[in-house]
């Protein structure tokens, strides 16, 4: 959980608050299961003298960050297996730019895994920060729809009938992660009747045409780039191949047969066909 309300003594207090809640209800008969995993709060603190009557309340639940930006920075990540699903989620999206612009390819998927997960490395920490997020969310919005990613049925008919029923309203889901993601880093919506042609962002100004809701994005890219731009394939990866994901985070590549799936799924998503499902 993370606090950031504007104020260090806000912030404090309602970490302190909260912590004490999650307590009171982490009981047999309360909202919160007594053998659930301790809670741990994220709080921003900026000024120096509240840092330490943080660290002197040698309160391990509470920890004090002093940016939200932070927070998704590899030296802060406890378990390195968020960072290798993040590095996954980048190199798929670079397996379907590869496609889109060969899209003729026959290239082995694990030739273009590594391709991607090379470029990773070279990325900026806020497109790391990016991919670890939407790694972390994956997992969650599977959950949400009743898939285990560490069930050994990942790939079952009963997983795929799960992911079409929910495809729109977690594609929406990614979407509004990413607004929020993007602004908490200062990016704002480009105005509509500002646009130029052939460009959906500009990073000196941080202007995104793409902030948007998601049923105008579409008819934004339309408005850039004509028919050559999909926004949505972005949403499509990162909820698409989670399963992946997560696997490969646990054990390294998927076997020959799941990538063998992954870029079947790849493809579509290169090629628009899931835009057929997706509602206006």
């Amino acid at each position: 959980i993370a606090i950031n309300l504007g104020d260090d003594s806000l912030n404090l207090s309602a970490a302190l608050l909260l912590q004490e809640t999650y307590a009171r209800q982490r009981t047999d008969g309360g909202l919160i299961p007594a053998d659930a995993p301790a809670v741990k709060i994220i709080v921003i603190i900026k000024d120096e003298e509240t840092k330490k009557i943080v660290k002197a309340l040698d309160n391990s639940a509470i920890i004090p960050y002093a940016a939200m930006s932070d927070v998704f920075k590899l030296d802060n990540i406890i378990n390195w297996k968020i960072d290798k699903a993040g590095e996954f989620l980048h190199a798929s999206y670079e397996s379907v730019n590869y496609i889109n612009k060969h899209p003729e390819t026959e290239s082995d998927l694990l030739e273009l895994l590594n391709q991607g997960i090379s470029s990773y490395a070279a990325q900026s920490e806020l497109n790391k920060r990016s991919s670890r997020a939407a790694a972390i969310h994956s997992k969650y919005k599977l959950s949400d729809i009743g898939i285990d990613v560490k069930n050994s049925h990942l790939f079952s008919e009963a997983t795929e009938k799960l992911l079409e029923e929910a495809n729109s309203t977690m594609l929406r889901c990614e979407h509004d992660r990413w607004n929020v993601f993007q602004m908490l880093d200062g990016w704002e919506a480009w105005d509509r009747n500002r646009l130029s042609p052939g460009k959906h962002k500009d990073n000196s100004a941080k202007l995104h045409a793409y902030l948007a809701e998601f049923n105008e994005l579409m008819s934004i890219a339309q408005e850039i780039y004509g028919d050559n731009e999909n926004p949505i394939a972005y949403d499509q990866i990162m909820v698409g191949s989670a399963r992946f994901t997560f696997d490969y985070a646990e054990n390294g590549y998927p076997d020959e047969e799941k990538r063998e799936q992954l870029f079947s799924l790849l493809k579509e998503y290169a090629k628009g066909k899931k835009n057929e499902k997706i509602p206006s």
